[in-house]
């Protein structure tokens, strides 16, 4: 329903297996009825001990507990290897796309992998909010995404591999075609966190890593996370014990 908050899942193990949302202050389905008073008070038990799987009576509870931390890696490579290896051990969701075929061999449970031609329309799948890491094989595709990532104007990160020189050939291009100011000033180049300066794709994962995780809580701190006009918050019942 747009909040992120934990929830429990509960499916009814008889008829028609019907399937019950339950918050800490809500309840979200078509027939409350149903839900006994000692169901709802054993799921709302369960978000608070953070219970992942438990049955009461007829009914199946699992929690629910979505991170809003998500993340798209540009690049396969070395780097991008690294960085999706250290990002994946945080409670993230992961897009990690490239052009090339059969680049990806393997990914954690949390990585969705994306092989496509036109790598900067992924763009436009990720929520607002959410944070971009670009270092691919390609310059012009890096500008390609990054160019994506500015106009979209809704990103808690927008990290570019490569060196200051690399960022003011970007900058450059950018204003040629009226990109306003503040907007690039979202473009992070070079990634990383200051007292990090390893060149080694480990180090760099560690240091964009660190970066991106300082830019979301940032962003959160200021309740920057928006939705788009198409996404609408269920009305949700109020049925407390």
């Amino acid at each position: 329903h747009g909040q992120r908050e934990p929830a429990v899942l509960a499916t009814a193990l008889q008829d028609d297996y019907s399937k019950v949302v339950i918050t800490a202050n809500n309840v979200f389905c078509e027939n409350p009825e149903r839900l006994t008073d000692r169901v709802l008070a054993d799921a709302r038990f369960g978000i608070e001990a953070r219970r992942v799987t438990h049955r009461t009576d007829d009914w199946l509870l699992e929690l629910i507990v979505g991170s809003n931390l998500n993340i798209a890696v540009f690049g396969a490579g070395h780097v991008g290897s690294a960085v999706v290896r250290t990002l994946s051990t945080l409670d993230c969701n992961i897009r990690w796309i490239d052009s090339r075929r059969n680049v990806f061999r393997q990914a954690p449970n949390n990585v969705r992998t994306i092989e496509t031609p036109d790598p900067a329309f992924e763009v436009a799948a990720m929520p607002p909010g959410s944070c971009y890491l670009v270092m691919t094989h390609s310059h012009s595709l890096d500008y390609e995404i990054c160019d994506r990532i500015l106009t979209r104007n809704d990103a808690a990160y927008c990290g570019l591999i490569g060196s200051v020189s690399k960022r003011r050939r970007f900058e450059k291009r950018y204003r040629a075609q009226g990109m306003p100011e503040a907007i690039l000033e979202n473009l992070v180049c070079p990634i990383g966190v200051e007292g990090i300066s390893g060149k080694k794709p480990a180090e760099i994962a560690v240091a964009a890593s660190a970066d991106v995780l300082r830019a979301f809580e940032r962003a959160q701190d200021r309740g920057d996370v928006t939705y788009p006009d198409n996404v609408h918050r269920i009305n949700p019942i109020n049925k407390s014990t």
